[in-house]
């Protein structure tokens, strides 16, 4: 071996090793992946984190819900509980109220028959009027009589009418003032309803005859009169058309019954009959009679529970009389308005 082959061998065996050029690459690579690990462990944990802090408030709410709930609930039981206190301090006032005041009731006996007619009228009477109890009133009717038959359309227009007798009387502790509407007035007189030796004799007037005001103390009774009626047409078109509840076969009355005390009480008495007291003779059109017998006219007569209102008690709507309700559907159906 030569010397120059020596020295080329001996440079060979100690020439530096240059690094390759795929090395740096590599560093930045595995750096690269490490901090995308870390940014998605990073996110992983802020989603972890927002849905703890969303389960949160969804709790809180849920608690302010029930919170909220209960604080209704609560607020719905103290309501409940001043209700119930003021419904009690009211029902103890109407107890100590009804303990001295007059208790007055109604009791009717059935309509007198046969009816009356009367060719002179065509409706009930108005202000001024004669009154139908009046003795001039009876003495210009007649009874009604199957044997004459009235003829439309030239009797159509007759009135007939009934008298119906009742009696009040006073069950409660108090004096009463009472007052009668319409063809109603106080006789003297007896009924089966209250059997005595004596006549019930008529309750003394109290003020101005005009306010038509009597006075009837606990224990006490009274007899009145009332009178009503409808145009033969008018009872006619009763038993023709019967439904809905037709009107023009009833009669109403109102007994207004008070006290004297600034705190006591007002009660309505509401009464009401019907009748269809006239039929069509068979085979004659246009005629119409009464029957042979009272037992074979339809009657009815109703007292309706008493409505009490208290003075010391906010009134309100006063309620229509209760036959509202029953003839409401005619009444719409002919007065629509």
């Amino acid at each position: 071996m030569t010397v120059l082959d020596l020295l080329y061998f001996s440079g060979q065996q100690q020439a530096p090793t240059v690094p390759t050029p795929s090395q740096p690459s590599v560093v930045l690579q595995n750096l690269s992946s490490i901090g995308t690990f870390i940014a998605a462990v990073a996110n992983v944990g802020l989603v972890v984190f927002a849905l703890v802090q969303l389960w949160l408030l969804r709790r809180q709410v849920n608690l302010a819900q029930d919170q909220t709930k209960a604080a209704t609930e609560a607020v719905e039981a103290a309501r409940d509980s001043v209700d119930a206190s003021r419904s009690a301090v009211v029902e103890s006032a109407r107890i100590r109220v009804d303990e001295r005041a007059p208790r007055v009731v109604a009791l009717m006996e059935a309509p007198r028959w046969p009816a009356l007619i009367d060719e002179t009228r065509s409706m009930m009477p108005g202000g001024g009027e004669l009154r139908l109890w009046h003795h001039r009133s009876l003495a210009q009717s007649a009874e009604a009589s199957p044997a004459e038959p009235f003829v439309f359309p030239r009797d159509e227009n007759w009135f007939m009418w009934f008298r119906i007798n009742g009696v009040l009387v006073n069950e409660g502790a108090g004096t009463a003032r009472v007052r009668l509407d319409g063809e109603a007035h106080f006789i003297e007189g007896s009924s089966p309803l209250i059997p005595r030796e004596s006549n019930i004799p008529v309750p003394p007037p109290v003020g101005t005859l005009d306010r038509q005001e009597y006075l009837l103390r606990s224990g006490e009774s009274a007899l009145f009169e009332w009178a009503y009626g409808h145009p033969l047409k008018e009872w006619a078109d009763a038993y023709e058309n019967p439904n809905p509840p037709n009107p023009f076969s009833a009669a109403f009355l109102v007994v207004t019954v008070f006290d004297y005390f600034e705190h006591g009480v007002m009660d309505h008495i509401y009464i009401e009959t019907g009748c269809r007291p006239i039929v069509p003779v068979p085979n004659a059109h246009g005629q119409w009679t009464v029957p042979q017998d009272s037992a074979e006219v339809a009657q009815g007569l109703t007292v309706y529970p008493t409505r009490r209102t208290y003075r010391s008690e906010p009134r309100g709507d006063m309620k229509p009389p209760p036959w509202e309700e029953v003839y409401r559907e005619w009444n719409k159906k002919h007065y629509p308005s």
